[in-house]
């Protein structure tokens, strides 16, 4: 009798076991919410490209937050690029300037504002027609420089001002030819914005 009493003992308690382990292993395998890493650090690196010859009738401007989240805007310090625009079939010489950003403290808000200006002096009845272009990437890392959100853009195009058309194009003085701003929210997620 005390051997029938001690199987049966021993069968409860294993049941006992069995159930637990089963409901940990359920409470494991549904939970499928997915794992938030928070960005240590956050950079910008953005290159703009603009048709040498434009320099010659046009000013450009760029504003950006920098490694301080304090905005800044600068006339471009254009230097030679190594490689030409290319839109369609055709190519030009380049002017280029990069600026790089890092930011370690949430939320952290990237980003670059570019416009155009035309010089004083040019003749506003003229014909106007340029390539510019841009690459911009977006990094979150974790505390070893790790990737773990990217965002990319990259665009090339022409900026065309018909004949007589200069003062209807520059009705405000400027033309914005980038507006691009993102913002690393503290909760690990990145929102798109826009200048204001």
């Amino acid at each position: 009798m005390n051997m029938k009493k001690s199987i049966m003992t021993f069968a409860a308690v294993l049941c006992c076991i069995m159930t637990a382990a089963v409901f940990t292993a359920c409470s494991k395998s549904n939970n499928n919410d997915p794992i938030v890493i928070i960005p240590a650090k956050t950079t910008m690196s953005c290159t703009l490209k603009v048709e040498s010859n434009a320099l010659n009738s046009f000013d450009f401007f760029a504003s950006y937050y920098d490694n301080n989240g304090k905005v800044q805007t600068i006339q471009v310090p254009w230097v030679d690029s190594k490689t030409e625009l290319v839109l369609i079939n055709k190519s030009v010489p380049a002017k280029e300037w990069t600026i790089d950003v890092a930011r370690t403290k949430l939320p952290a808000t990237h980003g670059v504002l570019f416009k155009v200006k035309p010089k004083e002096g040019i003749d506003h009845n003229a014909e106007y027609s340029f390539l510019w272009g841009f690459n911009m990437v977006y990094y979150g890392m974790d505390a070893r420089d790790g990737v773990i959100i990217d965002k990319n853009w990259s665009n090339e195009s022409s900026f065309n001002i018909p004949e007589g058309k200069m003062d209807e194009t520059f009705k405000s003085g400027e033309v914005i030819l980038l507006n691009n701003l993102v913002t690393f929210q503290t909760d690990g997620s990145l929102t798109n914005g826009k200048w204001q």
